[in-house]
């Protein structure tokens, strides 16, 4: 908890005269105590690097990860696609963390597909477990619905 605290108090902080999805990568591994740090921005296509170490990651499983929804993950490193509602927008690589088993159960349950899982790329449930979809049905439900 305390970790997100600090994470979501530097968010708050940026440097307006910097880009921010540099300063996002320097947060995530101060924050995190991460050994390296890569986030990838799918509109820019451009990938922000941060933390003592290289990222071990290809930049290829990135690009896969932002434009599929997809999460790879080795023993020291894991990629994560970054949403904005249900659409990734790019993805984040964190190196040299531990995650306990139930922070690798909640990645895998928030509808992150992992290698060799069956949903087909592109398919409707592709990159989305039952809570995302059920939070996108929601908010279309709530597009469609008349305002008074």
């Amino acid at each position: 908890m305390e970790r997100l605290y600090a994470l979501s108090r530097s968010i708050l902080l940026t440097d307006p005269s910097r880009p921010i999805s540099k300063q996002l990568a320097a947060f995530v591994a101060h924050a995190f105590g991460a050994s390296a740090v890569a986030l990838f921005d799918r509109a820019g296509g451009e990938t922000y690097r941060d933390g003592p170490e290289d990222f071990p990651a290809m930049d290829e499983q990135l690009r896969t990860a932002a434009l599929m929804g997809t999460q790879f993950q080795s023993e020291n490193w894991i990629i994560t696609a970054v949403r904005l509602g249900s659409e990734p927008i790019g993805s984040l690589g964190v190196a040299g963390l531990k995650l306990s088993d139930s922070g690798t159960a909640g990645c895998r349950e928030s509808g992150r597909n992992w290698p060799g899982e069956s949903a087909r790329p592109g398919s409707r449930d592709a990159g989305r477990g039952g809570a995302a979809k059920r939070r996108a049905e929601v908010v279309a439900a709530r597009r469609h619905r008349p305002r008074i």
